[in-house]
């Protein structure tokens, strides 16, 4: 069940009809059709104050300043958005309105709006405050290294040195960049079971595919580092100026974020189930440099996919298939028969196999299920029903039903946003990276698998 799901992907960089292999192209880290978005999160604000000094000065007023400055310069870049999780101080703005609860915007809520703006960093400012009032300077955390969403830790990683480095040229001391595990490792825990970031603006905009770091600029309880930094709106100008130069700083020097000239890491839920899949060379793109990742994959080439999942021997196989619709002699010819020999997969009632048509979601599990069971012969008993719960499992055809409750019991698919599975969907090329990226990961495939002499023979 550990056998690296390579052997499943091998042929997709050699089905030119759905990957083809492309010879690098060069690409702005943003521009106007992929503009740079980033989510600023002033923290506090409503009726938490945050931190102060007992000269007036709050996080709520202060960090909102420096984010509203900070956002003026970033737009000064036509190709960059940027949205803020408040604008004002009582919450009364349209987005605050909408996140907050009794009276202040819940620290999940913050992350969860980065995800839903499908931003490329979440950042949330602050101003530091320690029991000691001889601490000083500014200090950055970003998301730690685990297998879920790696892409968090990756871009959280540099994007957190550029801002801090900027931040040094104002004169503050640089603490340094840090990362934070969660203290409760037997609860919190990312869904492929990695431990989870300890602040939770991080670990929620991260669920949601956003890399999110804290930028504590200075601290408020230290009275060299209030009057040298944040006393006065000149002073919170610079800040935010600085947080700006260095966001802008890391984006632009950081081409290899697109993976495809339609793929940026952190834009897209799927990009780092891209990422994950072009790192292991498993799948190329198309001649013009793009993924496709919203195209749908169709049903004789996914088979071919499974039947190179053991290096099968298709030389076996090459006879005329009994669906009139495979050509004899086609690429997936020899795939399909092997399919059908092993009942794997089915063809229409109508006789035909159904060449050139999308596969569905509900059909990709279960192949990959009949896989499972009756070719790997592994128990695909599932622990729980979740699948049951979404609002749209009734839609699932009869013959789907045991291999979708065993594919969202497996962690090989997920919901949409909206609670709904989408068993009748097509199968886009982002589906099929998610749902190999986590077989790969959960280590689904037996290790020790000997496939079954193949009959020499046509089907009678």
């Amino acid at each position: 069940m550990k056998k690296k799901i390579s052997l499943i992907i091998a042929l997709l960089i050699c089905l030119s009809a759905i990957f083809v292999v492309s010879s690098p192209v060069s690409v702005k880290a943003y521009d106007a059709q992929y503009p740079l978005i980033i989510v600023l999160d002033p923290g506090h604000g409503g009726v938490d104050p945050g931190a102060g000094n007992g000269k007036g000065g709050n996080e709520r007023e202060i960090n909102l300043k420096i984010a509203l400055y900070c956002k003026a310069e970033l737009e000064k870049d036509p190709n960059v958005k940027v949205y803020l999780t408040r604008t004002t101080n009582d919450l009364s703005d349209k987005v605050s309105q909408s996140l907050k609860k009794d009276g202040k915007i819940p620290l999940s809520a913050r992350g969860n709006y980065a995800g839903k703006m499908h931003a490329n960093a979440f950042i949330s400012i602050h101003c530091n405050s320690g029991t000691s009032s001889n601490a000083r300077g500014a200090e950055v955390y970003y998301p730690i290294n685990v297998t879920w969403c790696p892409n968090a830790n990756y871009v959280g990683k540099g994007l957190s040195a550029s801002i801090l480095n900027q931040l040094g040229t104002l004169g503050i001391s640089k603490r340094g960049t840090f990362t934070r595990t969660t203290t409760k490792p037997q609860t919190e825990r990312y869904p492929d079971g990695s431990l989870m970031d300890y602040y939770t603006v991080i670990n929620s905009a991260r669920s949601c595919h956003v890399p999110g770091l804290i930028i504590e600029h200075a601290f408020i309880n230290n009275n060299s580092d209030y009057n040298a930094f944040l006393s006065n709106d000149q002073k919170l100008k610079n800040l935010g100026v600085a947080d700006a130069k260095g966001i802008l700083d890391y984006f632009k020097t950081n081409n290899n974020k697109w993976l495809f000239n339609d793929v940026c890491l952190g834009r897209d839920w799927y990009s780092e189930c891209v990422q994950y899949m072009k790192s292991k060379g498993y799948i190329s793109g198309y001649a013009n440099g793009c993924f496709g990742p919203t195209n749908s994959i169709q049903r004789q080439d996914f088979v071919v996919i499974l039947a190179n999942m053991k290096r099968i021997d298709l030389s076996h196989y090459n006879y005329k298939s009994k669906f009139p619709d495979v050509s004899q002699g086609s690429y997936y010819n020899a795939a399909v028969n092997w399919a059908y020999s092993e009942h794997i997969i089915n063809g229409y009632n109508g006789g035909k196999f159904g060449v050139g048509d999308s596969l569905t979601r509900e059909q990709m599990v279960t192949i990959l299920y009949n896989y499972a069971k009756d070719y790997l012969g592994l128990d695909v008993a599932t622990e729980n029903t979740t699948a049951m719960n979404f609002s749209d499992f009734e839609t699932t055809s009869d013959f789907a039903k045991d291999a979708m409750v065993w594919a969202v019991d497996k962690g090989l698919l997920s919901g949409y946003a909206n609670a709904t599975l989408g068993p009748r969907y097509k199968a886009q090329r982002c589906h099929v990276a998610k749902v190999l990226m986590n077989a790969e990961l959960k280590n689904l495939i037996n290790p020790v698998f000997v496939p079954p002499e193949p009959d020499h023979g046509e089907p009678e």
